[in-house]
């Protein structure tokens, strides 16, 4: 046991604690409840369920990858462990732009999206707050404006509906003058703010007819958007991979190195804001996915000699239906957030991310932790 802790402590001083922002001494808290045995029931559930399956090699990589994800972060989000979260500004910006006060410089955002018949733009100013808290709030003004485009004459009155995190609100009766209304919305102090990733959802219904609008901030990470797109190709078009090729085009090594290849892009800095859930699930997907092309080849090596071995791809064991299950997640969460962040909202979606509100999450979440 003495040995597989070492070797365990070992891989925790590797790239993976370079790439993420892990101090020493968090790593060492991980380390000390890792040796402990100090598991939540998902971490438990999913480690038993793999290692039933003979994969004991595979100890310590499944460990660091997935209790970053899970035991990590709750550390990192300790009491004292935590870092200022400071919503819509710049973090680098931060020590430079509070206030004595301890409020930050006024932000507007302004979210945008259009329909057949409507244009709308949803503003907000906001005014963080520079807690130590960590709590993403502070003071929000905020207007909506809705413009009809459409081909007929223009309401004179209409009714809508705000969905979101961030402002629920519905009003009905509400007068346009020329086919243009402006709503004030009021503000809050203390309350929940927008941030540049929000996704709102606008409901409009007039002379008996309905449309859903979703709205984006113009400011959204445009590296953010490139990095959807990127990691939707490499899922979405056949590998050019030389080693897929020496391996007979197998399928499960087709999901391990499109997987792997998703897992390198996960280290690349952008503000992933209220995409970090989803974020969270993507690398838990990965891991997954990793694993079970140890599983299959474990018995030409049980220190995962023969993962990548084309020359004995005869050998390795039928890829099963969870490997294919875990891949077709994953290439459903980027098909949605690129229909989210890239396509204004606008498209079908399989319903399994958190930006979206998605129906299929929970279903999701519960079969990559083996409930």
């Amino acid at each position: 046991m003495e040995d597989k802790l070492k070797r365990l402590k070992e891989i925790m001083d590797d790239s993976i604690f370079k790439e993420n922002p892990v101090s020493h001494k968090n790593k060492e808290r991980i380390f000390e409840r890792i040796e402990k045995g100090e598991m939540n029931d998902g971490v438990k559930n999913i480690f038993a369920k793999w290692m039933s399956r003979g994969a004991v090699a595979i100890v310590g990589v499944f460990l660091v990858f997935f209790l970053w994800d899970t035991v990590g972060r709750e550390i990192i989000n300790s009491p004292g462990n935590q870092q200022q979260d400071v919503p819509a500004v710049d973090q680098k910006k931060h020590d430079t732009d509070v206030k004595q006060d301890g409020e930050l410089n006024p932000k507007q955002l302004r979210f945008h999206g259009e329909s057949d018949n409507w244009e709308v733009q949803y503003l907000a100013t906001v005014k963080p707050k520079g807690s130590k808290s960590g709590t993403p709030v502070g003071s929000e003004t905020d207007y909506l404006i809705l413009e009809y485009i459409g081909d007929d004459q223009p309401p004179t009155k209409i009714d809508y509906r705000i969905d979101g995190s961030v402002n629920e609100n519905r009003e009905t009766d509400v007068p346009l003058k020329n086919g243009v209304g402006v709503s004030d919305l009021g503000g809050c102090e203390n309350c929940a703010i927008a941030t540049e990733n929000h996704v709102m959802d606008v409901t409009i219904e007039w002379a008996g007819e309905s449309e859903n609008i979703k709205l984006k901030s113009k400011e959204f990470d445009k590296k953010l958007n490139e990095w959807i797109s990127e990691s939707y190709k490499i899922l979405s078009e056949p590998l050019d991979d030389p080693r897929l090729k020496k391996a007979n085009n197998d399928e499960g090594f087709e999901y391990y190195l499109k997987s792997q290849a998703i897992k390198e892009k996960l280290g690349e800095r952008a503000n992933f804001g209220e995409l970090d859930k989803d974020k969270s699930n993507i690398s838990l997907l990965t891991t997954a996915i990793s694993h079970l092309q140890f599983v299959r080849t474990s018995h030409l090596g049980l220190n995962g000699e023969a993962i990548e071995a084309t020359e004995l791809v005869d050998k390795w064991e039928p890829m099963d239906e969870e490997m294919k299950q875990l891949y077709e997640y994953l290439y459903q969460i980027f098909h949605d957030l690129d229909v989210g962040v890239n396509q204004n909202g606008e498209g079908e979606t399989y319903g399994v991310t958190h930006l979206l509100n998605g129906d299929k999450v929970s279903e999701m979440e519960k079969f990559i932790s083996g409930e």
